[in-house]
């Protein structure tokens, strides 16, 4: 071995070829008779009938699992949850007829039901296990809809707002939004909304509300819409990517939550009326310089700036419906102030008015009377029958961002408990880490270690990867298995199905259905690779490649949002490199691998299958000329054939 590895560090090929070969000569000497392939045949012919013979009934029991979606909701906890039962079926068992059960059949009646007979309403109202379970035993669900939980529809005044309206009228941003200029492909799309060869970035930054409310442009007849482009330029076609601001549906919103949300009760509103006669006594007056104050949103340009217009941030028109003498030219101003608290306990009724119209029922709604966790929290609203919150990227990074702060405090709190020293001041502290102590260095190790991504959390991984193999010995097999949502049927049908009222849902395709509900995809890819697991590969009865004696897997995710997974396998009895002969490896990988296309004939759907997966077909970037580095990227071809000699695979 130590020959092999100092051919292939020298980049001699024929020096490695000599030394695979000694290698090879070696070990059939040291073991002249195969305890493990002895019994294996060298052809092993693969049909779909001997699949389906050997592998039918676990293949059918993945199928079902993983094709069985939830689309039924809980009426207590209204997440979408499975094994509901018909509220009628507890009538006569144990436990119904507890105080919490009989309180929470009565709210359950006054704000469920459309049945004014009590048996049609007990027999119309699902719920599920984990609610049942906690009712009768006399216990309070503190996931229920009554515990400030439940989801105030949203009017439609907000639902109109596009992305830019939703930014003028929000009181803080939890992220910047980043949209990056790519092809449209949609022709439905109107013209001057095209953004082909065209290059830049745009993006909204969070900005004060009542700055926002109190700005109306200068000079602007049309009130109706106000076009912001953001570090790009129009090309000579004058594809530009726009997005239209209309003043109206911004106020009229602001008018809705200044009566029904009580975070916006001193925020000006203006009326159409408003505006119009704000503008015409604009155009009586003769314009003079304005002063800019530091939370100003606009600032006018002056004509030494009016060059360097697409280099910043710019508010312009530019569409053609646009008379030329009634062009605006702004920028956007950089506003200074302190930015808003993280601990805030109103942050997502602030940063989310679309998803908490009203400005209740957040993660830290005091009216809360039963306790509930920041994870829980947020599982019951990325489970919830309304599908609003899954649907919102900037949300779902707001609740990764707070479970993590969260995490992070009760690693803190649980590093000052366990460290030596009784009331340890902060000075105390800073000076025994400055000063490199031993329990502390390993206390800040094990906090940052329950942070997923971080680099501490990953060296925890590569530990525990690192002792499995030093007490299992080498990995046998290495997988990636991506979710191909795009050939999932029943997937796509139930994303539109609990979407269904997204606007434009049937048109959608399927990379633009798994890119909006990134959450439904997760759960069905782990459902899944769960069953695939279980039922295929860790199953002692059908296990597909031997006894899995210990495994270990991550799932990551693509650039386009598709999750796939990579694991590693320790096998039992199986081959080690350098330990058993290249003809017992060979024949355990030929025993579970193969590159056969098969029979269109015999084995339909197999071959179909390799046909749609396994066949690569080069495209024009495959054939980019690269430049050689070293011997063994010009002699592929002569390496493959003397690989194949030494039955080194």
């Amino acid at each position: 071995m130590q020959s092999v590895e100092s051919a292939m560090h020298s980049g001699d090929f024929n020096r490695l070829k000599r030394s695979m070969k000694e290698l090879d000569s070696t070990m059939l000497q040291l073991r002249p008779q195969s305890t493990t392939a002895s019994n294996q045949s060298t052809s092993h012919e693969v049909t779909e009938d001997s699949v389906l013979h050997k592998f039918g009934r676990p293949l059918r029991n993945v199928t079902e699992i993983r094709d069985s979606y939830v689309t039924t909701s809980c009426d207590m906890c209204e997440q979408m949850r499975k094994e509901l039962c018909p509220l009628q079926s507890y009538l006569d068992r144990h436990g119904y007829d507890t105080h919490h059960m009989r309180d929470a059949i009565d709210i359950l009646y006054q704000h469920k039901t459309e049945e004014e007979d009590y048996e049609n309403f007990i027999s119309s109202i699902n719920i599920c296990k984990y609610c049942a379970a906690k009712l009768r035993g006399n216990k309070e669900v503190a996931r229920s809809f009554y515990n400030q939980l439940s989801v105030i529809p949203t009017p439609d005044c907000i639902i109109c707002l596009n992305m830019f309206e939703r930014a003028l009228t929000k009181f803080c941003m939890t992220c910047i939004t980043v949209v990056r200029l790519g092809q449209i492909s949609n022709h439905c799309r109107p013209r001057n909304e095209l953004n082909s060869s065209l290059k830049g970035r745009i993006a909204y930054l969070p900005v004060d509300l009542q700055s926002n409310a109190l700005f109306l442009p200068d000079n602007l007849l049309n009130v109706q819409s106000l076009v912001l482009l953001v570090g790009s330029q129009p090309t000579q076609q004058h594809r530009v990517w726009t997005s239209v601001v209309d003043l109206r549906k911004v106020h009229a919103a602001l008018e809705w939550l200044r009566i029904n949300n009580p975070l916006y009760k001193d925020i000006p509103v203006y009326t159409l009326a408003d505006i119009e006669n704000k503008i015409a006594q604009q155009l009586d007056e003769q314009p003079s310089a304005t002063s800019t104050t530091d939370t100003t949103l606009l600032k006018k340009l002056n004509e030494a700036s009016r060059s360097y217009l697409y280099e910043n941030f710019s508010v312009q028109p530019l569409s053609s419906d646009f008379p030329a003498d009634v062009l605006v030219d702004n920028q956007m101003d950089k506003v200074h102030g302190e930015s808003t608290d993280m601990f805030d306990a109103e942050l997502d009724l602030k940063a989310f008015f679309e998803l908490f119209p009203t400005g209740e029922h957040g993660m830290k709604d005091t009216k809360r009377g039963m306790k509930i966790g920041t994870s829980e929290y947020i599982k019951s609203r990325l489970l919830h029958k309304d599908p609003r919150f899954r649907l919102n990227i900037n949300y779902l990074f707001h609740s990764f961002q707070v479970q993590e702060v969260s995490n992070m405090c009760h690693s803190i709190g649980h590093m000052l408990r366990t460290v030596t020293g009784q009331n340890l001041s902060a000075q105390q502290y800073v000076e025994r880490l400055q000063n490199r102590d031993g329990e502390v260095q390993s206390k800040m190790f094990s906090m940052t270690a329950n942070l997923r991504g971080s680099k501490e959390y990953f060296a925890k991984l590569g530990m525990d990867i690192k002792w499995m193999i030093k007490r299992l010995g080498p990995t046998t097999l290495f997988l990636t298995c991506s979710t191909a949502e795009w050939f999932s049927q029943p997937l796509l049908d139930h994303l539109r199905i609990i979407n269904k009222n997204v606007p434009n849902i049937d048109s959608m395709t399927p990379a633009e259905l798994c890119c909006m509900d990134p959450v439904t995809v997760s759960m069905h890819f782990q459902q899944k690779w769960s069953a695939i697991f279980s039922k295929l590969i860790k199953d002692k009865s059908t296990a597909l490649f031997g006894e899995v004696e210990d495994h270990f897997w991550r799932i990551g995710y693509q650039s386009r949002g598709a999750p796939h997974v990579h694991c590693i396998l320790w096998i039992k009895n199986g081959p080690i490199l350098g330990k058993n002969t290249m003809e017992e490896v060979q024949n355990y990988i030929s025993s579970i691998c193969t590159c056969a296309v098969l029979n269109a004939d015999t084995s339909p759907t197999l071959h179909n299958l390799v046909q749609q997966f396994q066949v690569h077909k080069c495209k024009k970037y495959c054939t980019k000329s690269y430049k050689s580095r070293g011997v063994f990227y010009k002699n592929v071809a002569s390496v493959s054939q003397d690989l194949q000699q030494t039955s080194l695979k």
